[in-house]
């Protein structure tokens, strides 16, 4: 998309304009960012969390829903995404394509190999729309069996109906379009009342315009 520039690091999206994505700053974290050049205002942001301050941090976010045990050889190489929070004119794949190339320049320029995420659906339905998200898509997307993300509070998939008549919610597949595995089945948040389906993202397997193009300069 003409006009847009994505940036990383240390950043405060709350400086942007009246109608850019607004959350909570941290020093323990550092930001991804996409400006519309043109209007020259931020129009999606999400935080990362990086090896360097997990501890300082008091861990993952995800490790308050998910036991990550099994992820615990990639710690010193893998950084955490929080959610997009993004611009109501801007929610088109465009953005996420240019959001994949900033995160394929940050691995790169830190040395960092792995990107874990997690996608949120609503429980307002008891859980169905979450099963039938995570049976539609883990099948062909489901990680290596040691690399596993281990819910503390599982979503019971097998009393939950699991083939509703609508797709997975657009950032999953967005996030499975980069070359993210589903590496676990979903948690149950009760802080926000929603399931969590957990992501793992390797470097190697990013996909996307963007991202492989940046990539491919960078080779």
């Amino acid at each position: 998309m003409e006009g847009i520039g994505a940036t990383s690091g240390a950043a405060n999206p709350a400086r942007g304009a009246a109608n850019a994505p607004r959350f909570r700053a941290s020093a323990s974290r550092e930001h991804l960012l996409v400006r519309d050049l043109r209007a020259e205002r931020v129009v999606c942001a999400c935080s990362l969390l990086p090896p360097a301050i997990v501890e300082t941090a008091g861990g993952y976010d995800a490790e308050r829903i998910f036991d990550l045990a099994m992820l615990d050889v990639l710690r010193s190489r893998m950084v955490e995404l929080g959610g997009p929070r993004i611009d109501r004119g801007y929610r088109t794949g465009a953005i996420l394509q240019h959001l994949g190339s900033s995160l394929a320049r940050y691995l790169v320029e830190h040395g960092y190999d792995y990107v874990m995420a997690s996608v949120e659906i609503p429980l307002a339905d008891g859980g169905h729309a979450a099963a039938s998200a995570y049976r539609c898509v883990s099948e062909a997307h489901i990680s290596p069996e040691d690399l596993r993300a281990i819910p503390r509070q599982r979503l019971p998939l097998e009393a939950l109906r699991s083939f509703l008549p609508h797709d997975p919610p657009a950032l999953l597949r967005a996030w499975l379009d980069l070359g993210a595995w589903v590496c676990g089945e979903p948690a149950i948040d009760p802080a926000f009342d929603r399931a969590a389906i957990p992501l793992l993202l390797p470097l190697a397997r990013m996909r996307g315009r963007y991202a492989r193009e940046f990539l491919a300069r960078a080779a």
